[in-house]
């Protein structure tokens, strides 16, 4: 069995833009459409099991839209291998309310982009929600480090989200990126901090580009933090299912780590 933790997908009526627009902001080739449909079915030939959708929702006033959407997605994970977390904005009125709402939804986490939300990591606004999901149990799945887009916004570098950790102590926080991207150095200095998760989504690179994660760098970071809170992501449609799943197996990490990171990690902190 195999859970990706960090994938997204795109309404059909606006996934082709969506993805030509980030793929000619970033300079990285997709690897499918953006469509839920295409996700499915990549990652059932892939031999992923479950796939954990993280919207993002880009302005205010979205997340009713995007928690029906996830919610109709929830209701056929059966056939899809598809689960979908719901979208916050940090410039929502009444956060505490949208959660409840979330929550009685059956929705089990939320995702933050501080980057396409304009809102630093360690803002106040930030702070409210991720107390406030850690406060009714819900996982947050933030980004972390820079954006390969957006290469000179900082609203999640390691600095901010150090101050985010200090000011709202985790229970059930995933940060993406294997902590922070491109300042994989830095993330080392939040490694073991208790109730922090990291994703390996579009961390490791089959030629081992310099502005990836070394593999023995992966390695020792996987070690330092626990095997037993590291999540395999992929960032679909940016990364390869297979071949991000290939790139964990031949990370140097031991069976039992690997067992861990491609599923029973997810598994536990899913409740599946």
């Amino acid at each position: 069995m195999i859970i990706d933790f960090h994938a997204h997908t795109f309404p059909d009526a606006i996934a082709s833009r969506a993805v030509a627009a980030l793929a000619a902001s970033s300079g990285i080739r997709p690897f499918s459409d953006g469509r839920a449909s295409s996700l499915s079915a990549a990652a059932r030939a892939a031999g992923v099991s479950l796939t954990v959708n993280l919207p993002v929702a880009t302005r205010p006033g979205q997340w009713m839209s995007i928690a029906r959407a996830g919610k109709e997605m929830n209701e056929t994970s059966g056939a899809t291998g598809l689960v979908s977390f719901a979208g916050i904005h940090p410039r929502d009125e009444e956060p505490e309310r949208i959660l409840d709402a979330l929550k009685e939804m059956g929705f089990r986490g939320i995702k933050l982009h501080p980057v396409f939300q304009d809102t630093a990591v360690d803002d106040p606004l930030t702070l409210r929600i991720l107390r406030g999901a850690a406060e009714r149990d819900m996982i947050v799945t933030i980004h972390g480090g820079m954006d390969i887009s957006f290469p000179d916004r900082r609203e999640c570098s390691w600095e901010r989200i150090l101050n985010m950790l200090e000011k709202a102590p985790p229970r059930k926080l995933v940060l993406a990126h294997m902590g922070a991207w491109g300042q994989w150095e830095e993330a080392e200095r939040f490694l073991g901090v208790p109730g922090l998760w990291l994703d390996t989504s579009f961390c490791l690179a089959p030629d081992d580009r310099p502005d990836f994660l070394p593999r023995d760098q992966f390695v020792r970071m996987v070690r330092l933090h626990g095997a037993d809170r590291i999540l395999f992501g992929t960032d679909s449609p940016w990364s390869s299912i297979r071949g991000s799943a290939e790139l964990i197996r031949s990370s140097g990490l031991g069976e039992e780590e690997i067992g861990m990171i491609l599923s029973g990690n997810a598994r536990a902190l899913l409740g599946v």
